[in-house]
């Protein structure tokens, strides 16, 4: 991505860069004067609910590293204009595998780490350890947590 843009924007990507400051930095010089940058990305406590049952059926390495709102907003210049929410919106699923099947269909995977997937024996372990802590409604509640950022680059900025 190069040259200069009135806008642009990003959803449940910026998650993925090691350094979310550094990220925003480099678009942020990517904007006209007057332009925005407006991304969403995910908070220390989403979707803790599964990290926290596969930990207590045994399993470790479920637990993503979400960054958290303060590191990032300690990290970026203080001259930078930033507009931030977050939300926590909770998602109800009949069971563990229509879990999976969200999962799957927003494009996300649950693991890396097994190759062949969770095994059976796992697999109740977690739903057993789901419906004792986060149950509602006799359904599994999955906590997102989103961060929204929007930045607006003065107008006077780069001469314009």
């Amino acid at each position: 991505l190069s040259g200069k843009y009135d806008l642009i924007c990003s959803n449940a990507v910026f998650q993925w860069y090691e350094d979310v400051a550094l990220a925003v930095k480099h678009y942020y010089t990517m904007l006209n004067a007057g332009g925005v940058l407006a991304f969403t990305t995910f908070g220390k406590e989403n979707h803790f609910e599964f990290a926290d049952s596969a930990e207590r059926g045994g399993a470790l390495g479920y637990r993503l590293n979400y960054k958290d709102k303060d590191e990032i907003l300690a990290k970026l210049d203080s001259g930078i204009k930033i507009e931030f929410e977050e939300k926590m919106v909770e998602e109800e699923f009949e069971n563990l595998r229509e879990y999976f099947r969200y999962i799957k269909k927003i494009g996300a995977k649950i693991t890396q780490k097994e190759k062949n997937g969770i095994s059976l024996t796992l697999f109740k372990n977690i739903e057993k350890n789901f419906f004792e802590k986060y149950c509602k409604n006799g359904k599994i509640t999955v906590t997102n947590h989103i961060y929204f950022f929007i930045i607006k680059k003065e107008k006077e900025e780069n001469g314009e």
